[in-house]
């Protein structure tokens, strides 16, 4: 597998031109088609961080060989230093269980922007703070939980030594995929690594030992190892025509990535959209209805976890013709497409408004702008047409391309960087206009760079519920240690989202 990440500030919404239809491409591929667009990186202030002491000569150190049995990686990552402007020392000056208790509190950001820049620093390479597994779950389990489900598997798989914790998670994610095999093949070389007996059961039936999963089962019945419901599923499983002809029993009310894979064998698989957001990775495949890829392409855009394209790609696989919600929101977005393929600008004015509004009250503004703002700013549009063209651009990746217009707003300023001569008239544009300040009241000094990013995420996203007390100094955090493109599309997205 190749090994890559979404480069997460500017060069994800580089991405913007809509492609024809197509296979989508793997997530990991994405992410390294992304990371090398010509892209800024951020600058990350050296009096904010620990840089590692740089050797005084060239003599070769003394190397020492250790069995791959006792290695143990430290620094683990997707994402070299080089790409994302971090240093390795990111989370030294915290401790792994503080850090890995603010990740999970995080959870899945509101705002586009902190979205990025928290699976940015999920996937920078760095150094935990001490052995151990803590802080590397946590960046694990917070990527699956985002739908991250690629970056997370390629995150685990490449640390060293492999445990039950480790091989819990990418059996997890290999089920939801559909690439259990790969989780099997790990666990028939080292069967220790897991005492689950449907894992084991189902793997045997992989592997065609079919004896030796029925003897296995039925052992594990005899022993009292197995609840009723996960025998008659797994017996379903080992035998077709007991699947075809016998009841079908209702899901566990926490269903768990095997268990979804062995109902979907059965023929009564569980619906994605009753399920945490992991699971709607498996509705893109083609293997279900449109309706059903469309929803999960939806879940899964407005947390940024598959490609702006990958989603107009299902939402332009067929002509609708139903109506009403997913379907209204299909048919003006495939209008609005048309119109600005033929650069019909007649025709644009009269689709953009609608698919805007639409798109717009399903969490999609950004996906929106990041697709079309470039096009859309080449096009002679006037009135509400060309307000609605220019706050996409403010959304877009091209925010100061979308300065150069006239324009007296706070927008414009932000994009610019330069608020110095403007005046708040609410609470949250003097929340603003203060974490870009010259000189802020506040900036988090304390903790590891990494720690203090995720407090500053976390008082950011604290702006989603009208509470402006920490806007002020999570942006003003991010801008003092260089991550100022971060702070502008941040403050952007709270203004106009």
């Amino acid at each position: 597998m190749k090994y890559a990440g979404r480069w997460i500030g500017l060069a994800l919404l580089c991405a913007a031109t809509p492609l024809p239809a197509q296979e989508p491409l793997s997530s990991i591929d994405w992410m390294t088609d992304v990371l090398h667009s010509a892209v800024p990186k951020p600058q990350i202030n050296p009096a904010q961080i620990n840089e590692p002491t740089v050797a005084t000569s060239a003599s070769i150190a003394e190397v020492t060989v250790t069995s791959l049995d006792e290695a143990v990686d430290t620094t683990i990552g997707l994402l070299p230093s080089n790409v994302t402007g971090l240093p390795k020392s990111l989370w030294i000056g915290s401790k792994s269980p503080d850090l890995a208790k603010q990740i999970k509190s995080i959870a899945t950001p509101h705002y586009p922007a902190m979205q990025d820049l928290l699976r940015l620093l999920l996937l920078a390479e760095s150094d935990a703070p001490s052995l151990g597994n803590t802080l590397l779950l946590a960046r694990v389990d917070a990527l699956y939980a985002m739908g991250s489900l690629e970056a997370a598997l390629a995150l685990v798989s490449r640390a060293t030594p492999l445990d039950r914790a480790k091989f819990k998670r990418i059996a997890d994610i290999a089920f939801i995929l559909g690439v259990e095999d790969t989780a099997c093949q790990i666990w028939a070389d080292a069967p220790g690594l897991s005492n689950n007996s449907v894992l084991r059961i189902f793997c045997l039936a992989r592997a065609e030992d079919w004896m030796a999963a029925s003897l296995t089962l039925q052992t594990t019945k005899a022993l009292g190892q197995i609840t009723p419901a996960k025998y008659t599923l797994l017996e379903q499983f080992l035998d077709p025509e007991l699947a075809e002809s016998g009841a079908i029993l209702p899901p566990s009310a926490k269903i768990e990535p095997l268990e979804f894979r062995l109902r979907d064998a059965v023929g009564a698989p569980v619906p994605s959209g009753s399920l945490p957001l992991p699971f709607a990775i498996a509705d893109l495949s083609g293997n279900t209805g449109w309706k059903t890829r469309l929803e999960a392409a939806e879940r899964l855009a407005r947390v940024g976890a598959i490609p702006d394209n990958q989603l107009l790609g299902v939402f332009t696989e067929k002509v609708s013709s139903a109506s009403g919600q997913i379907w209204g929101r299909v048919d003006a977005l495939q209008r609005l497409d048309i119109a600005i393929k033929s650069r019909n600008p007649s025709a644009v004015s009269k689709n953009l408004a609608p698919s805007f509004t639409t798109l717009s009250e399903a969490g999609l503004t950004v996906p929106l702008a990041r697709l079309y703002a470039d096009q859309l700013a080449s096009l002679p549009l006037t009135g509400n047409a060309q307000a609605i063209a220019l706050r996409l651009g403010y959304l877009s990746a091209s925010y100061e391309k979308a300065a150069t217009t006239a324009d007296p707003s706070l927008a414009r300023a932000i994009a610019l960087g330069d608020v110095d001569n403007q005046r708040a008239t609410t609470a949250l544009e003097q929340a603003i206009l203060d974490g870009f300040s010259p000189e802020p009241a506040r900036v988090l000094t304390k903790g590891s760079l990494g720690a203090r990013i995720l407090t500053a995420i976390e008082m950011i996203e604290a702006a989603h519920i009208n509470d402006m007390s920490d806007l002020t100094t999570g942006l003003a955090t991010l801008r003092s240690v260089g991550l100022e493109d971060m702070a502008r599309r941040a403050a952007l997205q709270v203004l106009l989202l």
